[in-house]
């Protein structure tokens, strides 16, 4: 049983080393910082019922929202 929990514990190091080089060499590589994407504008409800999302808002200002996706990401 010790040996079992000794190779498990040896596989999960191993695991977690792979990962952050993997994330060091990424982000060397590419010279970009490994940020979340967030877009300009996301879909929402405008009028009408609750559930039905109709209009693209802005991420910034949800106040600020139009039927057509283009425009939103133009004008945000």
């Amino acid at each position: 049983m010790k040996s079992t929990q000794i190779t498990l514990v040896c596989i999960i190091l191993l695991c977690l080393f792979s990962l952050h080089q993997c994330g060091r060499m990424e982000s060397r590589d590419t010279g970009k910082s490994s940020k979340i994407y967030t877009p300009k504008c996301f879909k929402a409800n405008c009028h009408g019922f609750p559930l039905v999302k109709n209009c693209w808002c802005c991420f910034n200002d949800e106040d600020i929202c139009w039927h057509d996706r283009e425009i939103c990401m133009r004008l945000c």
